[in-house]
């Protein structure tokens, strides 16, 4: 959006520590075993909210499936194939900075330096959009079954030796404890399940079965009108809390996992609050998942497929230092409180879930990035009429 507000070429850089655009993204998706996004058609990284319609018939057979139910969710091999062409066509690769920020610092209204582990670039505006994509809360038991020697992996961590966990369950016959109770944890288990894994799905809850993360009003108006009148970033926090459907599944989801039970390969545990492990007596390579109020579920190794993120605002750790420097202001819940164009300071913008307070529930999905695109666009275009002035 903001090449297309007039912003030169030569003016912008995307700093993104992996090799290519979108690899996290492709990564975690992969993981889950995904197949048809959540979200619908409609959302996705071009400007027009028909054009990936319009790529599906031009580029693929009419009986091919792409898109899903009502929303006409797109398969992700579609979604991704569109990425890929839209960055082909904006030439995104060539605006692409390989490296990771380390530090933020700079002067109220700018210039800016962001230091990263291949050197620093000089900014007069800058967009923080840090992705939530790479860190998995780890809860503390977890921290504790390591030391005991039970393989506990994080879903979206850096590594996932999935060949090697497999190869483990078949050969100890002990299935993999999948730890969580969202879409992420219900994909990953069929997954397993669709290559004759043993699988043990253990929830903190019943299965909440919903559509969508957030009510579809949440893009719009309907649900925004009200979010904007209050002015406290405390009860827009719990706004946003209360918005979102954590821990829930689409009905496709669940039919599937339901339709499991009935195998010897899956066992599912609902209300299974996990309180650490031990080795499984007389089971070499196997291990006791110890559970509030039933007796232990032996699995040969657990995956946290419990979220991405860790509780608090991405790149906080090279964020935090500089908000505070520059007193730039934030809720109590850390997360920065930016303006209606989402500006955090003179020259310095947000994107993602840096800029909830301000878009609501869903800025950290797909279509949160293109409200945060309409509302940089007009902020872009004044800059380049200025400029051309």
């Amino acid at each position: 959006m903001l090449l297309d507000a007039g912003v030169a070429r030569a003016r912008l850089r995307l700093v993104d520590p992996h090799p290519q655009l979108l690899a996290c993204w492709e990564r975690n998706a992969a993981r889950t075993g995904m197949t048809y996004l959540r979200s619908p058609g409609v959302h996705h990284i071009g400007l027009d909210p028909y054009e990936l319609f319009r790529f599906a018939g031009r580029q693929y057979s009419r009986h091919t499936p792409h898109f899903k139910g009502v929303r006409r969710r797109p398969s992700l091999a579609l979604f991704q194939a569109h990425a890929r062409h839209v960055e082909r066509q904006a030439g995104l690769s060539e605006l692409h900075c390989q490296a990771r920020v380390e530090g933020v610092s700079g002067s109220r209204g700018g210039p800016f330096r962001v230091e990263t582990d291949r050197g620093s670039l000089a900014t007069r505006r800058l967009i923080l959009a840090p992705g939530s994509g790479e860190g998995t809360p780890v809860p503390s038991w977890a921290r504790g079954a390591e030391h005991s020697g039970l393989p506990v992996h994080a879903l979206f961590g850096e590594a996932l030796p999935l060949e090697a966990l497999v190869e483990r369950a078949h050969r100890t016959g002990a299935p993999i404890g999948v730890v969580g109770g969202g879409i992420s944890a219900g994909q990953f288990a069929l997954s397993l399940l669709g290559r004759g894994c043993p699988v043990t799905l253990l929830m903190r809850h019943p299965f909440r079965v919903e559509e969508l993360d957030a009510d579809p009003g949440w893009v719009g108006p309907k649900e925004l009108r009200a979010f904007h009148a209050v002015e406290d970033p405390a009860a827009r926090r719990r706004m946003i809390q209360a918005a979102r459907h954590r821990g829930s599944m689409p009905e496709e989801v669940v039919g599937r996992l339901r339709a499991a039970q009935g195998s010897e390969h899956f066992s599912l545990k609902e209300g299974a609050e996990v309180e650490g492990g031990r080795a499984a007596p007389g089971r070499e390579g196997a291990w006791e998942v110890e559970v509030a109020g039933v007796p232990p579920v032996v699995v040969s190794s657990v995956v946290l497929a419990t979220g991405v993120g860790c509780g608090r605002p991405p790149g906080e750790e090279w964020i935090g230092g500089f908000a505070t420097e520059l007193e730039l202001p934030r809720a109590p819940c850390g997360y920065p409180v930016p303006d209606a164009a989402l500006q955090w300071g003179e020259g310095l913008h947000l994107s993602g879930s840096l800029a909830e307070l301000e878009l609501g529930p869903v800025a950290r999905n797909i279509v949160g990035a293109r409200m945060a695109g309409t509302r940089l666009g007009p902020v872009a275009r004044s800059l380049a009429t200025r400029r051309a002035g």
